[in-house]
């Protein structure tokens, strides 16, 4: 965490549905390593109905609320 501190952050993520994992970590990573910004880039980002408990900043495609498998993406360690 020491290596982050007063650095800018981007943090890549494959997807972006619900935030909550998002939520969790980057007030977590302010409080630990005190960097000077965090930002969050994604692949993918997808529209669902209720307000996102986070989002990127920098997002490669908009997808709707479907499952989705492939680009990377796996379901139960499968796929990929």
């Amino acid at each position: 965490m020491e290596s982050l501190r007063q650095k800018h952050v981007i943090l890549v993520e494959d997807i972006v549905d619900t935030g909550t994992t998002l939520s969790h970590l980057i007030p977590e990573l302010n409080e630990k390593a005190n960097p000077a910004s965090i930002e969050v880039c994604s692949l993918l980002s997808k529209r669902i109905e209720k307000p996102q408990k986070c989002s990127a900043k920098y997002i490669g495609f908009s997808i709707p609320d479907k499952f989705i498998v492939g680009w990377g993406l796996d379901y139960n360690e499968l796929y990929r």
